[in-house]
């Protein structure tokens, strides 16, 4: 994942974040290396509901995403 998209998502930064996307729609699908942790995943661990909302209203079927545990968004709420 791109480490300013990762630094964004933890800060829960959503003016940024829709910055990051307008300049690349493609970031929105990256993914943790080793876990695959979507930034959906991430915005919901640090419990960041503004972001999370964002992020479903770009990519609603980001809910459905499951990680290499096959977990999905349930499991990190």
């Amino acid at each position: 994942m791109d480490e300013s998209l990762f630094e964004t998502i933890l800060k829960g930064d959503v003016p940024n974040f829709l910055n990051l996307v307008h300049e690349d729609e493609a970031i929105i699908k990256q993914t943790v290396l080793g876990s695959s942790n979507t930034i959906l995943h991430l915005a919901s661990r640090y419990e960041h509901e503004e972001l999370a909302l964002e992020i479903l209203k770009l990519c609603p079927e980001m809910l459905a995403a499951p990680n290499d545990k096959f977990e999905t968004l349930v499991h990190e709420a």
